[in-house]
């Protein structure tokens, strides 16, 4: 409540609720709750493969192919790996944030935690907004959702051809086991 009332002073609008899309944040669950007791979260998982290779992808434009896990969420044992190549690494990375947010929202009551799968989020937002918007207690009536689009531009469509048969095969280890168990 004083954070809704932080921004509605600060921003200038009246703030009930707040959305932090923040990496970091999904291991932080724990330390959110206790500032804030009734928060309600969305979880998107995305394929861990197509996370990989945007993360990378990410590092190359910045030019920072030397550190490997760059300024990206850390999970706990991120020193274990953070000098392996960098598909095993950041594969490592993404299981070790699923892992560790699945676990903190396990936690937190079924009600207050809106899970979507990625492909699905991008091929019907809409359909997928009003079913998270109700499940809050949020307006999602026609009107209310008509402002999300339709869908989302496919962004796990690239990997594949981005990626060569070796880093593939360096990030099965860690990501399938998770794509299996989380779909």
């Amino acid at each position: 409540d004083w954070y809704c009332r932080y921004v509605s002073i600060r921003q200038g609008i009246n703030a009930r609720r707040f959305t932090n899309k923040l990496p970091r944040n999904t291991l932080r669950v724990p330390w959110l709750l206790s500032i804030f007791p009734d928060a309600q979260f969305i979880h998107i998982i995305r394929d861990g493969r197509a996370v990989v290779r945007s993360m990378i992808r990410v590092m190359e434009r910045q030019g920072k192919q030397d550190r490997t896990l760059a300024d990206f969420a850390r999970p706990p044992g991120w020193q274990e790996y953070y000098q392996a190549d960098p598909y095993e690494a950041h594969a490592r990375q993404w299981a070790g944030i699923e892992d560790t947010v699945q676990e903190d929202l396990s936690k937190v009551s079924a009600e207050r935690v809106y899970r979507a799968k990625y492909e699905e989020f991008i091929l019907d937002t809409r359909g997928i907004m009003r079913a998270m918007c109700s499940q809050f207690g949020l307006r999602s009536d026609d009107d209310a959702v008509a402002c999300y689009p339709e869908h989302l531009e496919n962004r796990n469509s690239k990997w594949p051809t981005e990626c060569t048969s070796e880093q593939i095969e360096t990030m099965r280890p860690w990501v399938t086991p998770l794509l299996l168990k989380y779909g």
